[in-house]
């Protein structure tokens, strides 16, 4: 482990698009579903 990747999202919204980028020790499951949640709440 330790590897860090940089995992980014282009969404297109109603609002606009937006360039989502999460960074860390994440698989790209777990930076979508990090994702979705940021989403949700907020």
């Amino acid at each position: 482990m330790g590897e860090v990747k940089d995992w980014m999202w282009l969404l297109t919204t109603a609002k606009g698009d937006f360039l989502i980028s999460v960074a860390g020790e994440w698989t790209q499951e777990e930076a979508a579903q990090k994702l979705k949640y940021v989403l949700k709440y907020s």
